[in-house]
C-alpha cells in the first residue's frame, strides 16, 4: 500500500495528521477517494491510532456507535467501512481504501486449509489454519493515506 500511495499518478497526496486522529482528517481522506465515485470499503490502522477514535465524544459519534465501543472495546464499521486494526500498519500511518473491486486483486496460492490438532492426552481440541495468499493493488485512486505526527 505505500508503493501505491506514492505513485507519481496517486491523485491523493498523503493528509498530515499532527497530533491525534481526528474525524475531520479522516473525512477527508473519505472525500478523497468517494470523489471518484468509489466507497470506501476498507480502513487499516495500529492498535494506537485506533485508540484515537475511543476519545471521539457524542458530538463525532451517533450513541449507538458509542454503545458499542463502550461495550465491547471495539468498533466494526465506522460510516460504512469495515475498520481493520493490525500490527503489520506502522503507528502513525492510516490506509483508507476502496471497494476490493476496484483496489486491486487478491490471488490465493493456498486455499484455506484446517488441520486437527487434537491433543487426547490432555483432553484438548484445537485446530491449526492456514492459507496463502497475495494483495495486487493497482488503482491509486482508491487508497488515501494518512499520516500522524505525535508530539
Amino acid at each position: 500500500m505505500d508503493a501505491l500511495a506514492t505513485d507519481p499518478t496517486n491523485p491523493n497526496p498523503d493528509i498530515p495528521v499532527t497530533g491525534n486522529l481526528t474525524a475531520n482528517a479522516l473525512a477527508d481522506a473519505f472525500a478523497n477517494i468517494e470523489r471518484t465515485d468509489i466507497r470506501v470499503a476498507n480502513v487499516f490502522l495500529n492498535a494506537k491510532d485506533y485508540a484515537d477514535l475511543r476519545k471521539w465524544d457524542r458530538d463525532t459519534l451517533d450513541i449507538e456507535t458509542q454503545q458499542v465501543l463502550l461495550k465491547t472495546g471495539l468498533m466494526a464499521t465506522l460510516w460504512g467501512a469495515k475498520l481493520i486494526v493490525s500490527r503489520i500498519v506502522p503507528e502513525g500511518t492510516v490506509y483508507v481504501c476502496g471497494e476490493p473491486e476496484f483496489f486491486g486483486r487478491i490471488p490465493v496460492r493456498t486455499e484455506l486449509t484446517v488441520l486437527s490438532a487434537d491433543d487426547p492426552k490432555n483432553r484438548l481440541i484445537g485446530f491449526s489454519v492456514f492459507e496463502n495468499i497475495g494483495i495486487g493493488a493497482y488503482n491509486p485512486f482508491s487508497l488515501q493515506r494518512l499520516v500522524i505526527t505525535r508530539v
